[in-house]
């Protein structure tokens, strides 16, 4: 066990290492220190940038299945005579004749990915961030293993962001802010739905301007990178009606490798910062008390108060 003196000193000497770009070039060496709104930003585009191709992994294994389906449906829904001219869809009567059934199909199945991806990036992000990252299939195993509890935030969590929306548009932001972290506690610290919430809700507190900061802009960068995307794939001029519904598919799983990866790695740096900022999460790591695979539930909370 290392002494209090001997933490701060380690502390001090590795916190200098990551300010400088050194201990080991990994992002989650121990040493972290609290993060600005910039920083947190910074931080995250590089965790991005360090894992990208696992989190692509992650989001492909999910979203790919999902876009056949939807392009299938889609297929389904097109009327005879339909077709494509310079990129652009025509059919003969405007609108296109969806299934009921094929609509509740995309929707549940998408919610569903949407929880599973969510999950297995929060996991490997927070991973990643600490030093020891897994690997993409034992971070999706680990979702589909916890899906049930996923499903129940989701659930409790729109519920109460309708109601909110519903009563007044601001309460609905400030609990939308004040839960940003609760997959991530969620998955990291193996705690329920409701905990998880509850959770959330105190590492934020006393930080929901800066919380609300960092996810602000991180909102406005990704809305900006999705944008020129979308231009390049508006740009491309096609008149066949199969390479219309292949490049629809297409764009929405290249949408979905920015987008989930991108808001997952801001939202892992932003728990582990206030971890950090309000539990000494550094000063842990230092003493040995959280090694590989430490995130699979052993960087547990701290016990609530009362």
């Amino acid at each position: 066990m290392i002494g209090a003196a001997e933490l701060v000193s380690v502390r001090a000497t590795v916190t200098d290492q990551v300010s400088t770009g050194d201990a080991s070039g990994r992002l989650g060496e121990p040493g972290l220190h609290p993060l600005g709104v910039g920083e947190v930003l910074d931080t995250a585009i590089k965790l991005y940038r360090g894992n990208a191709v696992t989190m692509w992994k992650i989001v492909g294994v999910v979203l790919i299945p999902l876009a056949v389906l939807q392009l299938v449906v889609l297929a389904a829904s097109l009327p005879s005579g339909a077709s494509v001219h310079n990129g652009t869809l025509y059919t003969s009567t405007g609108t296109l004749s969806t299934p009921a059934a094929g609509i509740l199909a995309q929707s549940v199945l998408g919610l569903l990915a949407i929880l599973a991806v969510n999950g297995a990036l929060a996991l490997c992000l927070v991973d990643s961030y600490l030093g020891h990252p897994l690997s993409w299939s034992r971070s999706l195993g680990t979702a589909f293993r916890r899906f049930g509890s996923l499903l129940g935030l989701a659930i409790l969590f729109m519920i109460a962001i309708v109601i909110a929306f519903i009563l007044v548009i601001l309460p609905g932001i400030w609990l939308s802010v004040a839960w940003s972290v609760a997959v991530p506690a969620l998955m990291v610290e193996r705690i329920g739905a409701v905990k998880a919430l509850r959770r959330s809700f105190r590492l934020v507190r006393g930080r929901w301007w800066a919380t609300f900061g960092a996810l602000l802009v991180a909102t406005i960068m990704l809305l900006v990178v999705v944008f020129l995307v979308g231009l390049v794939f508006n740009a491309l001029s096609f008149s066949s009606l199969g390479l219309y519904l292949v490049m629809h598919g297409v764009s929405t799983v290249v949408s979905g490798l920015i987008t989930y990866p991108f808001i997952g790695a801001v939202v892992a740096v932003i728990y582990i910062d206030q971890r950090v900022r309000k539990e000494a999460l550094d000063l842990e790591l230092l003493a040995g008390t959280s090694g590989p695979g430490a995130s699979e539930g052993s960087l547990h909370a701290v016990p609530e108060a009362g």
